[in-house]
Parts: C-alpha cells; sequence; structure tokens
C-alpha cells in the first residue's frame, strides 16, 4: 500500500506537466490582480465582491479538479463511511495537493470530527510564503472568499467523481481575522440545520457574508448539484 506522500508526489508529478508554464508567481499574480479589480468595478460594496469572488472560485475550483484528479485517484483514498482518520487522509492528500500547485507552498491542515457526521477542517497558509493571491486590494476585500469558493466547488466535484454527491456536502469560507480558509466534510443524511449548526459552533460568521443558500445557488447554476433547503 502506498504512503500518503507517494500518492501526494504522484499527483503532483502528473499535475506538473500541465501547469509547469505558469508556476512562476507574477503571472497568476497579474491575473487574478485583473480578476478581483473588474469584479469590484462591477459591484457596489466589498460583501458583493467577497460573493462575486467566491463564485468564480468555484466555478475555478470545479475546472481544477477535473483537470488535477482522476477518478480512480478519488476512489483508492475515498472511504465509504463516515471515517475521520480515513477522511482526514483524503483531505491532506487532495487538499494539501491542490495548495501546493497553485500557492506553490504547503499549507498547514488540520481536520478533526466536531460532530457525528460532520468532519471540520482548516488551513492555513505558511508564513511568509508568496502566492497568486498575495495582491493589495480595496479594504474589506478578502482575497481567501476566492480561495474558499474553490475548495468549495473542488470539492463537490470530486463528491460527483465519486458518485457521492447525494450523500455529502462540503462549504468553505476565509478563517475569520487569519490567512487561509476552513469548511467541513458532513453527511447529508443528518440535515441541514444539523450541519449549519455545526459550522456556527466553529465560526459563528461562517454564513455571514455567502450564506448556505448562496453556496446551494452557485453549485446548482455551476455544479448542477443541489444542497438540501434549510427549514423556516
Amino acid at each position: 500500500m502506498q504512503t500518503m506522500a507517494t500518492e501526494i508526489a504522484r499527483i503532483l508529478m502528473r499535475i506538473q506537466k500541465h501547469f509547469a508554464p505558469t508556476v512562476h508567481v507574477l503571472v497568476p499574480q497579474m491575473l487574478f490582480a485583473y480578476m478581483v479589480s473588474s469584479v469590484a468595478r462591477e459591484v457596489s460594496s466589498p460583501s458583493e465582491v467577497n460573493k462575486a469572488l467566491f463564485r468564480n472560485g468555484v466555478w475555478s475550483g470545479t475546472i481544477a479538479m477535473t483537470r488535477m484528479a482522476k477518478p480512480e485517484d478519488l476512489s483508492a483514498l475515498w472511504p465509504r463511511r463516515f471515517d475521520p482518520g480515513k477522511l482526514a487522509g483524503f483531505v491532506k492528500v487532495f487538499g494539501e495537493g491542490a495548495w501546493y500547485i497553485f500557492a506553490g507552498h504547503l499549507p498547514r491542515l488540520n481536520a478533526k470530527p466536531v460532530a457525528d457526521g460532520v468532519l471540520w477542517i482548516t488551513i492555513e497558509e505558511g508564513e511568509g510564503k508568496e502566492a497568486f493571491y498575495s495582491i493589495e486590494v480595496p479594504e474589506g476585500v478578502n482575497v481567501f472568499y476566492f480561495l474558499a469558493g474553490a475548495y468549495e466547488g473542488a470539492t463537490q466535484t470530486a463528491f460527483r467523481m465519486l458518485g457521492e454527491e447525494e450523500r455529502w456536502i462540503s462549504m468553505w469560507r476565509p478563517l475569520p481575522g487569519g490567512r487561509g480558509i476552513h469548511g467541513f466534510y458532513a453527511l447529508r443524511e443528518i440535515g441541514a440545520e444539523r450541519i449549519v449548526e455545526a459550522a456556527i459552533n466553529a465560526d459563528r460568521d461562517f454564513f455571514s457574508t455567502v450564506s448556505w443558500e448562496d453556496s446551494s445557488r452557485f453549485a446548482e447554476e455551476l455544479l448542477g448539484v443541489k444542497f438540501p433547503a434549510l427549514s423556516r
């Protein structure tokens, strides 16, 4: 059985063939800065800019996952039941691998169960590391909304590739006051309200800018995936 490090190395070597021309950080930074400035010109408030960045991230993450991994690679590590240890291993391979490919460094990743059927994941960038998202932005704009959206889109796409999109749900948001993102893998069967409760217990402002309904709408528009509705 291959070690996790071997799995990461194998995936990274395969992806490198597609992304080697854009490894230097300057060109991705320029393109990302242009995208952020374009969004900022189109909407009226930092909150709406952040929401638009998140939506763009969902789309980008979806495309990236279809290029990054094959279904057989995902299946080799994916547990078919809620097993926090094995889920954390899955997140480590693909979560750290994606960050390394696009940001150029390995992040600090932590995963732990916070409720029955909910795994909470935190991904923090390495200190002093330059990345494509390291740009100047208007006050109130948070570039990590783009990264959170990218991880949300990538994860939901992975679930679809695994044939698990009707069993699992994943949402991501920026870390409060920090440089990184956090989010969850959750079993749909426990119910939307319990998932929301677990997320708010971990971060009371998790849904303050991008709501559950926003994530649901973006998933349906961009991925064709429907999230369960919250009861009112």
